[in-house]
C-alpha cells in the first residue's frame, strides 16, 4: 500500500522558501465562486500559480496548497500527480468538478502505480481542499483510497472511496 500525505495550507501561510522549487498540489479558488475550485493543479508549485494568475491577472483569488516533503524530488512529483488525480475524481463524484479544468488528472497513472502496490491511500490534512479557503481547517483527516475491483464480468476496474459526502 502506498500512503501519501497532502497537507493543505493557504498561500499565505507558506514561506517563499518552503515552497521555491518544490513539487505540490495547488487548489485555486476565483472571484465570488465560493461552490467549485476553478482549477486543481500539480507541479513546481510557484511557477504553476504564476502562470495559471498570468492568464486572469484581475480576478481575485484564494490558492490552497499542498507541498509534497519526500525525500526524493522524482517521488514528490509522483505523489503530486496522485494526489491531483484522486482529488479530481472525488471532485468529479461530488459536482466540485473545477471551472477551469481542461481534462481529468493521470487516472493512468494510478492505474499504473496500483499494479504493484494494489491500494493507494491519500490522507487529506489542513484545509479541505474541495471547500472554499475562507472555512476552518479540518478537525480530522479526510481519506481517499483508490484499489481495483472485480466488476460482474469478472474484470478488474478502478474504485475509488472517500470521506466527502455530496451534501456539501
Amino acid at each position: 500500500m502506498l500512503v501519501i500525505s497532502a497537507t493543505f495550507r493557504r498561500m499565505d501561510e507558506i514561506s517563499v522558501e518552503e515552497a521555491l522549487n518544490a513539487d505540490g498540489v495547488y487548489v485555486i479558488w476565483r472571484g465570488k465562486n465560493k461552490v467549485r475550485p476553478a482549477d486543481i493543479g500539480q507541479g513546481k508549485l510557484l511557477d504553476r500559480i504564476a502562470k495559471k494568475q498570468l492568464k486572469k491577472p484581475h480576478s481575485e483569488v484564494s490558492v490552497l496548497i499542498a507541498v509534497m516533503k519526500d525525500s526524493s524530488p522524482g517521488i514528490n512529483k509522483e505523489n503530486a500527480e496522485l494526489v491531483q488525480a484522486l482529488l479530481l475524481e472525488v471532485a468529479r463524484q461530488i459536482n466540485r468538478w473545477p471551472t477551469e479544468a481542461k481534462k481529468n488528472g493521470a487516472l493512468k497513472k494510478v492505474d499504473e502505480w496500483l499494479e504493484t502496490c494494489h491500494t493507494i491511500g491519500v490522507n487529506v490534512r489542513g484545509y479541505d481542499p474541495l471547500l472554499y479557503p475562507a472555512r476552518p481547517p479540518l478537525r480530522k483527516t479526510k481519506k481517499i483510497h483508490a484499489y481495483f475491483a472485480k466488476d460482474s464480468g469478472e474484470m478488474f476496474s478502478l474504485q475509488i472511496a472517500h470521506d466527502w459526502n455530496r451534501r456539501h
